[in-house]
């Protein structure tokens, strides 16, 4: 994970009635979201990488590959959450173009932080 993740346990503590679309905006920061940009557009051949964030988490729009065994695993790799935090809405291989979600309420780490405090 990237270096201000490391806050997020205690930020988390002080705030555990976060919503969905606030955890997914801070796990997915500005930070995080340039390092899997510039990872899968630099690396994977991807040409473009847009987020939305959705009621239930923050949404992933690639287009311009259609590598998406790699996509994915380089998105878990550089975000640093384990596959099961991300659902796959879309992959279109003929128009090389995927959409994904990461989803607060599956991030186990993330939920065990929350109920500690």
């Amino acid at each position: 994970m990237l270096t201000n993740n490391k806050y997020l346990i205690d930020y988390m503590s002080m705030n555990n009635n976060m919503t969905k679309q606030e955890l997914a905006a801070f796990v997915f920061n500005d930070e995080l979201k340039a390092a899997v940009r510039n990872t899968l557009t630099n690396h994977y051949g991807v040409k473009e990488v847009n987020y939305r964030l959705l009621n239930y988490g923050m949404g992933i729009e690639i287009s311009g590959s259609d590598s998406f065994t790699f996509i994915r695993d380089a998105m878990y790799k550089v975000a640093g959450l384990p596959a099961e935090t991300f659902s796959v809405l879309g992959e279109n291989a003929e128009k090389g173009t995927a959409f994904y979600v990461y989803l607060p309420e599956k991030d186990r780490a993330l939920q065990k932080r929350l109920i500690k405090k």
